[in-house]
């Protein structure tokens, strides 16, 4: 697929028992929440039901919601409006069905802003101990850490632990990589950029969503 670009409902990779985010978008700053596909109406509707958790927004008939998907490449946004709600046999939302789709390709190299508290620790030297810093932005291959003081040179190995949130979601990974550069700003603190290594494939499908989650919303995320 094109970097952004309209789609119908069959070029998506939508399944029955996907996860998908649903957002009202009649309450204004709602993050909305994860819910399940559970079928189709061609060119009718789409059913939905909510996750194991049980928890599901609080829609009623006629209200203009938003989906979010997190596609192999990318992200699907649509608008859509709820049409039926119901709880026999089981509860069950219908939505409109999606024609006007779009599509945001994630690209290994797209980076998003971010203000995340870090613990980082130099894995080649193991001479300091875990130094407090942020990751100012973050892509799936690397990141750029603001630290107040040094933590290594250009080729060592480091250690970055933090809370990665993805909705209600929130996961402490230690994600490891290389000093690929390292400047100086007036005020004294260290710029590092850092590239990932190839890690477990738990902790990039996390790293990937927190990316994907953070486009989609299009601000700043903050995690304390």
């Amino acid at each position: 697929m094109a970097d952004d670009e309209a789609l119908v409902f069959d070029d998506l990779d939508m399944r029955m028992g996907q996860t998908i985010h649903l957002i009202s978008s009649s309450k204004s700053g709602s993050a909305g929440n994860d819910c399940i596909l559970l079928g189709a109406i061609p060119d009718e509707s789409l059913i939905l039901t909510a996750p194991s958790s049980g928890v599901f927004p609080s829609v009623s008939e006629g209200e203009s919601v938003i989906i979010r998907s997190l596609q192999a490449d990318g992200v699907v946004l649509f608008d859509s409006t709820v049409l039926f709600v119901t709880d026999v046999p089981m509860f069950m939302v219908y939505i409109d069905f999606p024609t006007n789709i779009q599509f945001k390709k994630i690209r290994n190299a797209s980076r998003v802003h971010v203000s995340l508290p870090v613990l980082v620790s130099n894995l080649t030297t193991k001479a300091n101990a875990a130094a407090v810093g942020k990751v100012c932005d973050i892509s799936t291959t690397g990141a750029a850490l603001e630290m107040s003081e040094s933590v290594g040179g250009v080729g060592d190995n480091l250690s970055i632990k933090g809370k990665f949130k993805i909705g209600s979601i929130q996961r402490m990974l230690a994600i490891k990589g290389v000093i690929r550069s390292r400047k100086t700003k007036k005020n004294g603190a260290f710029v590092y950029g850092v590239e990932f290594h190839e890690g477990d494939e738990d902790d990039l499908i996390i790293l990937f969503g927190f990316i994907f989650n953070a486009m989609a919303f299009g601000k700043i995320q903050k995690i304390r």
